[in-house]
């Protein structure tokens, strides 16, 4: 996945003059985002996670007044660009993955809220899933993401692509958001939301969510797995498998 997005980093895929973090992160798209962020920030806490953080652009402008900032993002080449570009006393930046980073890692006591903005639209629905699980055992109190309402999370196969997110539909089913704005004018069921982590119950693994889905939906427990590595096997076989990684 690092070699996916230090791609499109490096090809500039997104094609934006003013941020290689594409329009969504363009100072005028965010406006509502960031008054949105700094109500939240106001109210629940000033420990801020941002992940992934790319380069800055917007957050630039609200993150100097929060109690500590920690950008993290999987393009180490952003990162030595960001902690060179910017000497904020109270900001920090840090390579890693949203999928599995060890937030207790963090040097930051008690982080209050974790943002995770257009970084779903890019991820398949397991590394969404994933991440979403691993946010479940951190000490990270809240989250704020993007929810593409109405969606249905299909073609969720491949990392690196562009997709609306509904992180309320399966295979998420997030609960209901404690608070939530529709804001990007030009996609109508965009929303910016914040959720309690401590509201957020993922004990099942990605596997087990699918083979039981395939079930649920009178399916054969592998229906759609890609390859022919596990043919052969039962379905608790191949649950073990992949629980080995």
């Amino acid at each position: 996945m690092k070699d996916i997005f230090t791609e499109i980093y490096n090809s500039n895929l997104w094609e934006n003059p003013e941020t290689v973090s594409g329009d969504g992160s363009t100072v005028a798209n965010t406006i509502t985002t960031n008054e949105k962020i700094v109500e939240w920030t106001s109210k629940f806490g000033s420990n801020v996670v941002d992940i992934p953080c790319g380069d800055f652009n917007f957050m630039r402008l609200i993150a100097p007044n929060f109690k500590k900032y920690i950008g993290i993002d999987i393009v180490d080449e952003l990162m030595e660009n960001n902690k060179s570009k910017y000497n904020f006393s109270n900001c920090e930046f840090l390579s890693g993955n949203v999928v599995n980073f060890d937030y207790a890692s963090l040097n930051m006591a008690q982080p209050d809220i974790i943002i995770i903005k257009d970084c779903f639209i890019h991820l398949s629905n397991k590394n969404i899933f994933d991440a979403l699980k691993n946010l479940t055992r951190s000490n990270i109190k809240y989250l704020v993401a993007n929810n593409y309402v109405g969606s249905k999370n299909e073609n969720g196969d491949v990392d690196g692509g562009s997709r609306p997110i509904n992180l309320s539909y399966p295979p998420f089913s997030l609960p209901a958001s404690i608070d939530t704005i529709f804001c990007d004018k030009d996609w109508k069921n965009k929303q910016l939301s914040i959720w309690r982590i401590s509201d957020i119950t993922m004990e099942e693994s990605y596997w087990e969510y699918y083979t039981k889905n395939n079930k649920t939906n009178n399916k054969p427990w592998y229906f759609g797995l890609e390859g022919n590595w596990w043919w052969g096997m039962t379905e608790e076989q191949f649950l073990e498998e992949v629980e080995k990684g």
